[in-house]
């Protein structure tokens, strides 16, 4: 029994080295051409576009930056984010951007969960460099999805999508002379006001009560060879304050 024991233990050490001498290990990329052939992974950016992969190290290419970013300050472990909403076409989910200080000051304790505007810029992938970081007021959310059947405030206006009227919009498949338009039956209120209508793409923005109410655009777009019921359309409103004289 103990030389089947000691002939067990010869063969597991023999393949063992088998593995680590005769099996292919993973390799980094590799130049080929004068590039770097990388995966073909994406990685979305905080205005929804995406960036790939490059470089000696795959690293993910920077993001497109803009002036500012404005959100709220988070720290999850030894890391800082800024919580923003979803880059356009990722649905309502928050979107976290992973933030870099060089210098850690003392004042990102009297920021966190606050709201904030940040500068900087992006070195690789979506993490920005912060070189200036600051509180502000938290901003209204100005546009708002709205499925039918459902109801949402926005700035300052509970907005109600009851139905889907009409969809004559051009759909993507096919060819058309005229652009078309959708209308859609949604009722309006504030605490002072309330009106049900019918509204469209194509119309100027509506005034209700001290706003005006415009519908932005729907989804999904129309296809002629797969119709979608007018039950499952998103549609999306935009509410400002009228500008006083």
């Amino acid at each position: 029994m103990k030389k089947f024991y000691i002939i067990i233990l010869i063969l597991l050490a023999i393949g063992a080295l088998a593995y680590f001498v005769f099996i292919p290990k993973a390799e980094g990329p590799k130049e080929v051409g004068g590039q770097y052939a990388c995966t073909m992974d994406a990685l979305i950016c905080p205005d929804g576009s995406g960036v790939g992969r490059s470089g000696p190290n795959c690293e993910f290419e920077a993001c497109q930056n803009r002036e500012s970013f404005s959100g709220k300050l988070t720290q999850q472990g030894e890391e800082y984010f800024l919580v923003v909403p979803a880059p356009e076409g990722e649905g309502e989910v928050t979107y976290a951007m992973p933030l870099k200080f060089s210098r850690i000051s003392n004042v990102l304790g009297t920021l966190l969960d606050k709201n904030v505007k940040v500068k900087g810029a992006f070195t690789t992938g979506n993490i920005l460099e912060v070189d200036m970081i600051e509180e502000t007021a938290p901003e209204v959310a100005t546009t708002g999805v709205i499925a039918v059947g459902e109801t949402k405030y926005i700035n300052g206006v509970r907005i109600t999508l009851n139905k889907i009227v009409e969809d004559s919009r051009c759909p993507a498949d096919a060819i058309c002379i005229q652009a078309g338009k959708i209308v859609a039956n949604v009722s309006l209120k504030s605490d002072t006001d309330q009106e049900t209508i019918n509204m469209s793409d194509s119309d100027a923005p509506f005034g209700f009560d001290t706003w005006k109410v415009s519908l932005v655009s729907s989804a999904p777009f129309p296809l002629a060879s797969n119709p979608v019921p007018f039950s499952d359309y998103k549609v999306t409103f935009r509410v400002e304050e009228l500008k006083q004289n």
